[in-house]
């Protein structure tokens, strides 16, 4: 979950450097602008003989797009739309791996708490955002962000007072 989180982190600092905007990021990977989503990040791990083999990192960032189809275009931007501008995609990736190398070092260097840190830092979706969680294997959960447990999980407060950690699912604004 950890390097998922970084790999949000890199996307969204690197994007935002490029393009000189500022991105969110919802949990746990998806990057955001304006409120719609513009970017998401996608990590896939194998093993072999209960051994570690690798990541592989997916990532898609809707670049110069001039409109969207009509059913995510209310959930969905690129960065043309917002700012009016075309963009070098070879650019806006150099930007992104030079940071994913930065999140990867600090990572290595100062393990997953430096990430989580990092993460609720960047995010307005960790903390005090009305969400819901759907889809995430249990009954869909609403209540309040709360932070992020030492393994990287959502934690949302439910309106009776419980602290739910979130191990998977869409989390989306409540309305």
């Amino acid at each position: 979950m950890t390097l998922t989180l970084a790999a949000g982190l890199a996307v969204a600092r690197g994007v935002g450097e490029a393009a000189s905007v500022r991105c969110d990021i919802r949990w746990p990977n998806d990057v955001m602008l304006e409120e719609k989503k513009l970017a998401g990040v996608l990590l896939e791990s194998h093993s072999h003989e209960q051994r570690f083999g690798f990541i592989v990192a997916g990532v898609g960032v809707n670049v110069n797009q001039e409109r969207l189809p009509e059913e995510i275009s209310g959930i969905a931007t690129s960065l043309r739309l917002v700012t009016g501008r075309e963009y070098d995609r070879q650019a806006l990736l150099e930007s992104i791996l030079r940071r994913f190398d930065d999140y990867y070092e600090r990572f290595l260097g100062r393990g997953p708490e430096a990430i989580i840190e990092a993460f609720c830092r960047a995010s307005s979706w960790a903390r005090g955002r009305r969400v819901r969680v759907e889809g995430g294997g249990e009954e869909d959960l609403a209540g309040v962000t709360a932070g992020l447990d030492p393994t990287g999980m959502l934690l949302i407060e439910t309106d009776l007072g419980r602290l739910r950690p979130v191990v998977a699912g869409s989390v989306r604004p409540l309305e």
